[in-house]
């Protein structure tokens, strides 16, 4: 069953070092709400959805800063880092950066990526990692 919030992707790169085996790379793109979808009998998925504006950019807000320090590190030590340009400032990309690295259960990775505020999604990053 799909979930309601999704994000478009674009294969940046693919490799079939095997038949059978498909190896992708995609970039992340606009944020998308299913408003409704469908099978069709071939089993093929279809939907009607709608792009989501990409939320305002808020500061980081008090203790969440020392967050942003930590992923700066972690980023510079990606074998593959994300795409410039980088937005420390800026609450729901630190976020999303923190929901990619991060090993979370899809299920709460999702969870947090369908939070349509930056802030909020941050404080669900700084809630996992402080119990950790």
């Amino acid at each position: 069953e799909p979930r309601p919030v999704g994000t478009l992707a674009t294969i940046a790169d693919w490799d079939m070092p095997q038949l059978g085996i498909l190896n992708i790379v995609v970039h992340g793109g606009e944020r998308f709400r299913i408003l409704e979808h469908r099978t069709r009998p071939d089993g093929l998925a279809r939907a009607t959805v709608e792009l989501l504006p990409d939320p305002p950019v808020k500061k980081i807000p008090g203790d969440y800063a020392r967050l942003v320090p930590m992923l700066r590190a972690l980023i510079d030590a990606l074998e593959d880092p994300p795409p410039q340009p980088y937005r420390f400032y800026d609450a729901a990309w630190v976020a999303d950066r923190w929901a990619e690295i991060l090993p979370l259960p899809m299920e709460r990775r999702q969870e947090i990526l369908e939070l349509d505020d930056g802030v909020a999604r941050l404080d669900a990053i700084y809630r996992f990692l402080e119990k950790s």
